[in-house]
């Protein structure tokens, strides 16, 4: 068989047909290097073809920023948390002045307030609860009680100012209380009750009231007292002679006195014998004289009538003296420590027209004898008829006075006001009303003067 007609097999024809080969290669490649992974995504957006995730191609890394340099910061253990303190309570500004001066309370039932001053000026107030029966007039602290208890209950911090019922004292302030009572939050009960005491003037009206000065020719003064004679000025030497003079004068006429022993020549008492012969030291006589000498007695004596005794005159108690002057009864009445010790006859200009009621205090006495007044004026409200009424009203036509013109139309005898003159001191006071002594006014009480 000739070459050229046998059967074309495997690599025979291959390399028969090499440039046929060489193409198909080609192709091949170029078609492998079109449909790659990369190129498919890019140009068909088939990446899911090729095992990539759905979706949009993957957004350019942004470069990391720069690394910051590390900084230790060094902590200190942190200090213990203090525990929280509860809000403290809501407590009255405490008084701007000692208890050194005269202390005078108002209160106000349309305010509900409470106000304290001190030697006329205002030093504390303060919200208070007042009872529908609160009556209003003028008072005075007659009983102070820590731990007061009744049927009813506690009172702590109690105030009375009237027997029948009323004071002031701890309770709450809220609600509307039945009694006439002035409730007081704890606070200013605690503080109110250091601030007066036995005596301390209450004033209790519907508005507000406020002390003020006031000075006036009627008003009383201090008496001075006439000036004595100067003692002689003697040394111990001749005190501790003069006394053994004396001693043993009394010792002679003791012996002489004496009734004589049977047997003559025996002594009588030893005790009195050696008593009248011992001499007396100074500071004996000067004791004895302390002991035996009596300020007060002294200044009875001399102010007693030449014809009474010293034994009639009775001590007068301690504190301020208190002068109240009633258009009703036409009396001027004296009180000191609670106790009545003097009254006299009054007379009135124009005693038609009322009065008022006004309250004055005396709040320091000066160096000449003159005395520092303020004064309150009570609201009454008079609208009284000139008929008399049924309780024995006084006919009463016109507007109430002033405190000034209440003066200046009460005419009191000159003994009166030189007697009330030699008690003045710090914290008395005077009261001039329409009003007389009311059933509040009576044992253990100052003058208690109700106006509702």
């Amino acid at each position: 068989m000739p070459i050229d007609q046998r059967p074309v097999t495997g690599l025979r024809v291959l390399f028969r047909h090499k440039p046929a080969l060489i193409v198909i290669a080609a192709s091949i490649g170029l078609l492998g290097g079109l449909f790659s992974p990369a190129s498919a995504q890019g140009l068909f957006g088939w990446g899911n073809f090729w095992g990539q995730q759905p979706g949009y191609s993957r957004p350019r890394a942004r470069p990391a920023p720069p690394a910051r340099p590390a900084v230790t910061t060094v902590r200190e253990n942190p200090a213990p948390k203090e525990p929280e303190k509860p809000a403290p309570k809501e407590t009255p500004a405490p008084p701007a002045r000692t208890g050194n001066g005269v202390v005078t309370i108002t209160i106000s039932l349309n305010k509900q307030k409470l106000a304290v001053y001190s030697d006329g000026v205002a030093v504390l107030r303060s919200q208070v609860s007042t009872g529908r029966a609160t009556p209003t007039g003028v008072f005075s602290i007659i009983q102070k009680d820590r731990w007061h208890h009744t049927d009813t209950g506690d009172s702590p911090f109690m105030q009375r100012i009237t027997w029948s019922g009323i004071g002031l004292h701890q309770a709450a302030t809220t609600g509307s209380a039945a009694l006439g009572s002035i409730r007081l939050p704890e606070p200013l009960a605690r503080q109110l009750w250091g601030m007066t005491k036995v005596g301390t003037r209450v004033i209790i009206t519907n508005g507000e009231v406020t002390p003020a000065a006031i000075a006036n020719g009627r008003l009383f003064a201090r008496r001075k007292e006439p000036a004595e004679p100067a003692p002689e000025v003697r040394s111990p030497a001749k005190i501790v002679e003069s006394a053994h003079n004396v001693f043993n004068t009394i010792g002679r006429k003791r012996e002489a006195a004496r009734p004589a022993s049977k047997s003559g020549d025996k002594p009588g008492d030893p005790a009195l014998d050696a008593y009248a012969r011992e001499p007396a030291t100074s500071s004996e006589v000067v004791r004895s004289t302390y002991d035996s000498f009596d300020l007060r007695r002294a200044r009875r004596t001399r102010s007693a009538p030449s014809g009474g005794a010293v034994a009639e005159i009775r001590a007068l108690r301690p504190g301020p003296i208190s002068v109240f002057i009633s258009r009703r009864e036409g009396k001027l009445f004296v009180r000191k420590g609670f106790e009545p010790i003097y009254n006299s006859p009054v007379s009135f200009a124009e005693p038609q027209r009322p009065l008022g009621t006004h309250v004055f205090t005396a709040l320091d006495v000066n160096d000449d004898d003159s005395v520092r007044w303020d004064a309150v004026t009570v609201p009454t409200g008079w609208s009284r008829s000139p008929v008399r009424g049924v309780a024995g009203e006084l006919p009463s036509v016109g507007r109430p006075s002033t405190a000034a013109e209440a003066l200046d139309r009460v005419a009191i005898p000159r003994e009166a006001v030189d007697r009330i003159a030699e008690l003045m001191s710090p914290g008395a006071s005077l009261i001039i009303s329409d009003e007389g002594l009311g059933p509040e006014t009576g044992t253990g009480t100052d003058f208690t003067v109700i106006t509702r």
